[in-house]
């Protein structure tokens, strides 16, 4: 490997060291001012083989905030995976690597004007939402849109609980907004909801899923044919 060239902030390393071995030598070589960031990108790929062997029909979408290293993200590109994107400057960061719109979802369910209409430029349809405000919002700015319906169903035992900030009541808020949805003829193609980071509760997530199906009749009996189920685990998405 140490005959390969690499970017001068690279350093090409051979499989039989191992990252502590990496640390290591690098503090050996110390003083260090600066922070310094070592990243293991063969983990990611190991990882990715494993969720694609393990659950084949659940598409994985990266969360941009979890970490935007972009090495991290151009390597997910090449993976083929998808990306959540939650601001504009994450849709931004993602459009300019070169990622088409159809593998972006846009997870801020309260998106500004501008955002909402810079998705709508770079045609980032797949987006969502838990009012009527945000839909009301989106019929004015990108009636094209397809919209995922963001239900609240917090875990108890979680670092933190996202229900406080997104996610509308799902047995009495999601219908009403389901029929409003229908009322302004927009495209409803799915549930998405997060059950809080670092969830310690397997049966949260089957609970979730119950909900959503619910949810699904009840969309189809008002004439909707819903087909995506976004699943967040831990700070991830998943989509099925």
């Amino acid at each position: 490997m140490s005959s390969l060239k690499c970017p001068d902030d690279l350093t090409l390393i051979s499989d039989e060291m191992s990252i502590v071995e990496v640390v290591r030598d690098i503090v050996s070589k110390g003083p260090h001012e600066d922070p310094l960031h070592v990243l293991d990108l063969d983990d990611v790929v190991r990882k990715h083989k494993r969720w694609c062997e393990q659950m084949p029909r659940v598409s994985p979408f990266y969360a941009v905030k979890c970490n935007d290293d972009p090495r991290i993200l151009q390597t997910m590109i090449k993976l083929g995976l998808g990306f959540d994107c939650a601001s504009k400057g994450e849709l931004e960061r993602m459009v300019d690597f070169g990622v088409e719109p159809e593998r972006i979802i846009f997870t801020q369910p309260a998106k500004s004007i501008p955002s909402l209409l810079y998705a709508h430029s770079k045609k980032v349809s797949v987006m969502t939402f838990d009012s009527s405000i945000e839909l009301e919002k989106i019929h004015q700015y990108y009636p094209e849109a397809q919209l995922v319906v963001r239900i609240r169903h917090d875990a108890l035992k979680v670092r933190c609980m996202l229900g406080k900030k997104f996610g509308c009541d799902p047995v009495n808020a999601a219908p009403t907004l389901l029929r409003k949805a229908l009322q302004l003829r927009l495209n409803v193609v799915g549930i998405s909801f997060h059950v809080g980071s670092d969830c310690e509760e397997h049966e949260v997530y089957y609970d979730a899923v119950k909900v959503s199906r619910d949810l699904f009749d009840f969309a189809k009996s008002i004439g909707y044919e819903m087909s995506l189920l976004d699943i967040w685990r831990r700070d991830s998405p998943g989509r099925s």
